[in-house]
């Protein structure tokens, strides 16, 4: 079994509407914002992983929203079946 999105929990069809696109474009929750993803360390001085394990991550220029937009045949490390 190969890990696909169109196999994987995480793959969120999108609407047409959302991306102008409507070819199997999904959307990945297993790919966090890196902003939300982390936080200040004790002395404030940088960021650190909150969930070491977390593989991947999408970033703006303004840590304001970012989405990581897969095709139904894409494959993860992260994949959890449906």
């Amino acid at each position: 079994m190969q890990n696909l999105c169109k196999t994987c929990a995480h793959h969120e069809p999108c609407k047409k509407h959302e991306t102008g696109h409507s070819q199997g474009l999904g959307r990945c929750n297993a790919v966090p914002m890196l902003w939300e993803a982390t936080k200040w360390d004790e002395n404030g001085d940088e960021r650190i992983l909150i969930n070491p394990e977390q593989k991947a991550f999408v970033q703006d220029g303004s840590d304001y929203s970012a989405t990581f937009y897969t095709m139904p045949d894409f494959g993860c490390v992260q994949h959890k079946e449906k």
